[in-house]
């Protein structure tokens, strides 16, 4: 199973088992180019099963780090605090960091509080190294599969602030199977869904992907995991294929992104409350118009180079969109998955586009270049 895991584009995992299954899990992988992330309850039990727990497996040549729980409650975050501390002391080579909540729970946010807020005692109390949450971005209704946006753009929008202004790095997440959950379904994620989830996490300053995904055996009488990358036999499923796909093309991106600065994301089509409406120039970007269902546009740079992604916000349909341009020859134009030839600058300023579902324009420019 590593191996499929590595050849669909995964360089790490977070383990949560027995000891025993860890050591063996850790044998498994011990030559291969993967890293296993542990969350464990020993962690955040008493200090002294933390301390055993940390020397057992901290000298791994393939452990990757440490979570201390996943969906982070508010009211633990001093716990938190405490072992964060102590695993650190322990083992100042690997990094140990909560998986931060995102939606709208109210147990775990902190009773009255937003997710602004609780991001702010996330700091203040535990100071994450690595900026990281879970958050199931979409749902389902009948026949009809939605994006949660309201809570997704909010969310990814804050916690992005919330790194880059403290310069630490922000794991973005894809949530790549289907759940049968109380009330609520969420459903069996195609391409275009999990697309637009790694590159709206990569528009929004991501540096790492978390892909959420659980075993396929219920865990409980009220709530069942469907379908996941690969099945409770080990075979790999669509998803699978679907994901090596979207993985292999957002690493075609890698030196693009390495080491720019992250500066606004805007969005055009429904407005969303909290969100910066694209209203004139941005970027290199003079004006834009695209239907009801919107893009999500970014902008990152480092010194005179400039990037932005273009970001369907529709994972069910194609878009027409219209933009124009400032006059500058040195625009560079990579179009969606499938990847196709790059397209340098047209003689006009105007471009017409059709995003497919969930798929993106890629742009750059020298900004030191005049028209």
């Amino acid at each position: 199973m590593v191996e499929d895991l590595i050849d669909c584009g995964f360089n790490a995992g977070v383990f949560q088992s027995s000891e025993t299954a860890i050591t063996n899990a850790f044998k498994a992988i011990d030559d291969a180019d993967f890293r296993m992330i542990l969350q464990h309850p020993s962690l955040t039990r008493s200090e002294s099963e933390c301390r055993a727990f940390v020397n057992l497996y901290k000298e791994k040549s393939s452990l990757g780090g440490w979570i201390v729980d996943n969906e982070a409650e508010f009211e633990k975050f001093d716990t938190y605090a405490k072992y964060l501390s102590l695993i650190s002391s322990l083992d100042a080579l690997h990094p140990a960091f909560p998986m931060l909540y995102a939606g709208a729970n109210s147990k775990l946010l902190g009773a009255g509080n937003d997710f602004s807020t609780y991001l702010n005692a996330a700091q203040s109390k535990m100071s994450p190294s690595i900026w990281a949450y879970t958050f199931a971005s979409f749902r389902k209704n009948g026949c009809s599969s939605y994006i949660n946006g309201t809570l997704f753009y909010r969310d990814v929008g804050l916690i992005s602030h919330k790194a880059h202004s403290l310069k630490r790095p922000f794991w973005g997440v894809c949530h790549c199977q289907s759940k049968v959950n109380f009330d609520h379904e969420f459903p069996t994620p195609t391409e275009a869904m999990l697309r637009f989830q790694v590159f709206a996490a990569i528009a929004a300053g991501a540096r790492g992907i978390v892909f959420d995904s659980y075993c396929l055996t219920p865990n409980n009488n009220i709530q069942t995991y469907l379908l996941a990358p690969m099945d409770s036999k080990g075979n790999k499923t669509p998803i699978w294929h679907y994901l090596k796909k979207v993985i292999t093309e957002a690493r075609s991106y890698g030196d693009r992104f390495m080491g720019i600065e992250f500066i606004e994301c805007r969005y055009t089509g429904y407005a969303i409350p909290g969100m910066t409406h694209m209203s004139g120039s941005f970027g290199v970007i003079t004006r834009m118009s695209t239907s009801l269902a919107g893009t999500m546009v970014c902008h990152y740079k480092s010194g005179n180079k400039n990037h932005m992604l273009i970001l369907n916000r529709d994972v069910d349909n194609f878009q027409n969109i219209k933009f124009e341009t400032q006059k500058n020859p040195s625009i560079f134009e990579v179009p969606s998955y499938p990847v196709l030839p790059d397209v340098g600058a047209t003689p006009s300023t105007e471009r017409k586009r059709t995003l497919p579902p969930g798929g993106y324009i890629y742009l750059s420019w020298d900004s030191s270049v005049k028209g």
